[in-house]
């Protein structure tokens, strides 16, 4: 899930710079520490519109096609 989600953050600053923030690691256990190649993702915050969370999620998804035909 590491190598994954360095993954997705390279190719997003390759394509959209500035768009994401740095990778967070904590000592919480969630669902997707229990399945491969799978990852918290959240689109904005309570300082953003919901336009610009619809936004980052569609450019999110082309970030994510990218990476997976990459595979």
């Amino acid at each position: 899930n590491l190598q994954f989600g360095l993954s997705l953050q390279q190719k997003a600053d390759e394509m959209y710079p500035g768009l994401s923030r740095p990778l967070y690691f904590l000592e919480r256990v969630y669902n997707e520490n229990f399945t491969p190649c799978s990852l918290l993702v959240e689109f904005g915050t309570s300082g953003n519109t919901i336009e610009e969370a619809r936004l980052t999620g569609r450019l999110f998804a082309e970030i994510l096609i990218d990476i997976l035909n990459e595979s």
